[in-house]
């Protein structure tokens, strides 16, 4: 580096010799990427778990909430499994509409993003990101929703062996006509 001041300085007097290396100011110009992509990976992650424990909170609610129609598909022949089927498919509508929305909003900002960038990556490159979280979202939905049907549908005391007519007791007679009741 020596050698290079001091030609520098016998052919170019009056200007000051300032050097840098190649590697710190390609640092510094991606120094501010490094904690943006610190920071999107945080919030990102942050982001995933709520709408996870929302989606799980739906669920649950969903699952509840339908506990009478989930009984009475048992009663009537529904195995644990056609329920769990019947709820996550109800669930997959939403989330494939939401990936619908989401899939050309992220494409064109992550393609508006990368082309500050000397080198980039290919479009197709983006299209699998967006299909993989698209994906993940899916499996994520389905893991959440079968695990509350499976609680709520095996807690439901009903059996495929049982009729209909097993789960009707007849009370009091009021002129020989019998009032079903349900238990």
């Amino acid at each position: 580096m020596e050698e290079v001041k001091s030609i520098w300085l016998e052919e170019m007097p009056t200007n000051a010799f300032n050097f840098e290396y190649a590697d710190e100011t390609l640092a510094q110009q991606y120094a501010q990427e490094e904690g943006e992509l610190t920071m999107f990976a945080a919030f990102s992650t942050l982001a995933i778990f709520i709408a996870c424990l929302g989606l799980f909170g739906l669920a649950s609610f969903t699952a509840d909430r339908r506990t009478k129609e989930i009984g009475i598909r048992k009663v009537m022949g529904a195995s644990t499994s056609d329920i769990i089927k019947l709820l996550i498919w109800q669930f997959s509508k939403p989330v494939l509409i939401a990936n619908l929305i989401a899939w050309p909003l992220s494409f064109y900002a992550m393609s508006r993003w990368l082309e500050s960038f000397v080198y980039r990556i290919d479009n197709i490159i983006i299209i699998a990101l967006c299909l993989i979280a698209g994906l993940s979202a899916l499996l994520i939905a389905w893991a959440t929703v079968a695990s509350n049907s499976y609680r709520v549908a095996r807690k439901i005391g009903f059996n495929r062996t049982y009729s209909f007519a097993n789960q009707i007791t007849f009370v009091g007679f009021k002129s020989m006509q019998c009032q079903p009741v349900f238990v």
